[in-house]
């Protein structure tokens, strides 16, 4: 029990999340080898991490199914694609890299552990890549993310490039 009620507590990320993007029903699109992902927020401090999700990607939209445990007390996610600002990247080493979707106005970093996959599934949904820099700034100081209606679609090849300067911090 005490273990629910701290990990309620350092929730605060995933709770903005599930007030507006909650799904209901069974998930749609296909499966991505992601395991793990973690939030951070411009309103909450800290992050929180969540080992043992599901993650699907329709055309539209991805969605995260906590799996048991968490998924005692953690409600299934929508994110439509209309709803995420930008994609970015973060890397801990080669072999541990996370995608980023990036959702302004509830002010959530979403880092999935599938970043490949979703690299690809931004590019596809014409998602602006945010650089290292301009998600920190986001992140920790207040600035705004790249516009959506001034992004310029790049090629493929461009975008993993930005993606990847990401990755390195830059």
């Amino acid at each position: 029990m005490a273990l629910l009620v701290l990990t309620g507590c350092s929730r605060g990320a995933y709770r903005d999340l599930e007030a507006g993007f909650a799904a209901e029903g069974g998930p749609s699109g296909i499966r991505t080898p992601a395991n793990r992902l973690f939030m951070v927020s411009t309103r909450h401090r800290g992050a929180f991490q969540v080992g043992g999700v599901q993650v699907f990607l329709s055309a539209d939209a991805v969605e995260i199914r906590p799996r048991f445990p968490a998924s005692a007390y953690l409600r299934n996610l929508r994110l439509p694609a209309a709803s995420i600002s930008a994609c970015s990247m973060t890397c801990f080493g080669p072999e541990d890299r996370y995608a980023d979707l990036l959702l302004e106005p509830q002010g959530a970093q979403v880092s999935v552990d599938a970043a490949s996959e979703l690299v690809e599934w931004c590019w596809q949904n014409d998602l602006p890549m945010a650089s290292a820099a301009e998600t920190r700034g986001w992140l920790y100081r207040g600035h705004s993310l790249p516009s959506r209606t001034a992004y310029a679609r790049v090629s493929r090849e461009d975008y993993e490039e930005q993606a990847r300067r990401a990755c390195l911090g830059h």
